[in-house]
């Protein structure tokens, strides 16, 4: 007859390993993996990818937060205003030739502009949201992008 040790030997070793990797092999050929992605060079690379958008995302955002903030460094009254369309580009440069002392400067954000006028004009987020070229205004509030 033979003892518990033999059948539980003999059961390990033939009948439940049949069929799967064994659980080294596995672990082996899974760090080769890893190690051969990490230097091939594309976790690097798509590291620095994931930190060159966060830089532009967070520069952009930032750049709107201060325009928002509604009065410059030069006390001029400024606003971050949402284009509407291509042609938005045309009719915002006809109100700035028709509005003495009003400026404009692209934003990082396509679509976006900021507007800035003289801090004695009156009204200014009421005339922009008036015109046919602004599909929003912003003022005093940041527009932060998160997750």
């Amino acid at each position: 007859m033979s003892s518990p040790t033999d059948t539980l030997a003999s059961s390990m070793a033939g009948g439940e390993t049949k069929g799967r990797a064994s659980l080294p092999r596995v672990w082996i050929v899974f760090v080769f993996m890893v190690g051969l992605i990490f230097s091939s060079g594309y976790a690097r690379v798509l590291g620095d990818l994931g930190v060159t958008a966060f830089k532009h995302i967070a520069r952009a955002q930032y750049e709107l937060h201060q325009a928002t903030q509604n009065v410059n460094t030069d006390g001029r009254l400024e606003f971050a205003v949402l284009l509407k369309g291509s042609a938005a580009d045309a009719i915002l440069l006809q109100f700035l030739n028709e509005n003495a002392g009003w400026q404009s400067r692209a934003a990082s954000i396509p679509g976006w502009a900021v507007i800035s006028a003289p801090a004695t004009v009156e009204g200014v987020g009421a005339t922009l949201r008036q015109q046919s070229f602004s599909k929003a205004v912003l003022r005093n509030r940041g527009i932060w992008i998160c997750h």
